[in-house]
């Protein structure tokens, strides 16, 4: 409809650019068809208007509340590894502390908590929103999880399986629930079992007339494993999260390849890719 207005107008255009400016034709019709393909997708006032709202008050979220606006972007884009990477680099440039998932602290999104960005679990891979919620509901209804059998028996076997929790593991989400991130690993397997027969006994204890009210207990069994390395803890991070959180394999050696270093690679633009 734009295009069928303007069209009316090409002679009168043309006509008044020679008779007011002295534009030759043949510039003036260069001029109204770049004018004709902008109004494809022109911006008239009130649109234009409404964009400069709205960056005016995302600058001001970020200049007065940069944790709250940067917590809110980036579960906008907690897919997107590519845009994570960038706004975790504007985090560490604005002195905004993240914080890695965790099933004890982390909401299903980023969120804020003493002025610190936490982690949303929904960014691990492999890790379903069923089971995110259901982890978030048991930790509201009866407090934080004390060990990694202590979430297997209070959320539903069917929801916590054996990818969820490995990669829980991998991610950090479950440091503090056992001796260290390889022992969990190694746990996952007779955890799984054992939050099974828990939940069975709970099922069997409420169709039962003469059930007492005790909960069943937990019966915990560690796996003796040798601790990853910090390469290998850092790869599994990466496999979770689709990028490095708690560091960088080649942070030991940062000081020494620094000085040898001309760009970022994402400073390069397409005329520097050579």
């Amino acid at each position: 409809k734009k295009i069928k207005l303007m069209e009316k107008f090409r002679d009168q255009f043309v006509s008044g650019a020679e008779q007011q400016s002295k534009i030759p034709a043949k510039i003036s019709k260069s001029i109204f068809e770049q004018i004709e393909q902008f109004a494809k997708y022109g911006f008239n006032k009130s649109h234009s208007t409404a964009y400069a709202l709205i960056s005016y008050q995302t600058a001001f979220l970020k200049a007065n509340h940069p944790g709250a606006f940067l917590a809110a972007v980036m579960s906008c884009y907690i897919t997107n590894v590519d845009q994570m990477i960038t706004y975790l680099d504007e985090c560490k440039v604005l002195g905004l502390e993240v914080l890695p998932p965790h099933v004890n602290r982390s909401s299903n999104n980023f969120s804020l908590q003493d002025d610190k960005i936490v982690y949303g679990l929904v960014a691990l891979k492999g890790v379903g929103e069923r089971a995110i919620e259901a982890i978030i509901d048991q930790r509201e209804k009866a407090g934080p999880f004390k060990t990694l059998f202590d979430l297997t028996s209070r959320v539903e076997p069917e929801l916590v399986n054996k990818m969820v929790l490995e990669q829980l593991i991998n991610a950090g989400a479950m440091d503090g629930l056992g001796p260290d991130r390889s022992s969990l690993f190694a746990a996952v397997k007779d955890s799984i079992e054992e939050g099974k027969r828990v939940h069975a006994e709970r099922r069997a204890g409420q169709l039962s007339l003469f059930a007492s009210d005790a909960a069943p207990t937990v019966q915990e069994q560690w796996p003796v494993v040798p601790p990853w390395s910090d390469g290998e803890t850092l790869s599994r991070e990466k496999a979770s999260l689709g990028f490095y959180l708690s560091g960088h394999p080649l942070e030991r050696i940062e000081s020494e390849i620094t000085p040898l270093r001309s760009h970022l690679i994402s400073s390069l633009t397409s005329d520097q890719d050579r």
